[in-house]
């Protein structure tokens, strides 16, 4: 909210709102797609369906609630690994671009102030030079 522009102007209300929307609707969004995604891949992957069962059930075997806290989560590392293949599979942001704000190079390519750049996340987590098996 402090954030100043080149004339040290601040962020006009209107502004603000637009940023928190762009948090809220896109964070909602983001996380409702990786979701769907995840519980598609467990469905589609019987068998780590159930090991990320097991390790849910281990946690919750002497509980009298289903509720898993936050604590437990640091001890889901198999499921934090499902859920991160689906992210790798299924990124929630399959491209970013950025505009150059100065001169640089990027592994021997110059890029001139002002260029627009994209990242294909999508294309690079599905590369079968970084992964062994990117399917």
């Amino acid at each position: 909210l402090s954030v100043k522009d080149e004339n040290d102007e601040g962020l006009t209300d209107a502004e603000i709102r637009q940023e928190v929307d762009t948090f809220m609707f896109a964070g909602h969004d983001n996380t409702a797609a990786a979701l769907g995604w995840c519980l598609y891949c467990l469905a589609m992957n019987k068998e780590h369906q159930q090991l990320c069962r097991k390790e849910i059930r281990g946690i919750l075997i002497d509980r009298d609630s289903d509720d898993i806290l936050w604590d437990d989560l640091s001890k889901l590392a198999y499921t934090t690994m499902c859920i991160q293949e689906t992210l790798r599979l299924y990124p929630t942001t399959p491209f970013i671009s950025k505009l150059s704000s100065e001169n640089v190079v990027v592994n021997g390519h110059k890029i001139p102030k002002g260029t627009w750049v994209s990242i294909g996340i999508y294309t690079m987590q599905h590369d079968p030079l970084i992964w062994e098996d990117p399917e």
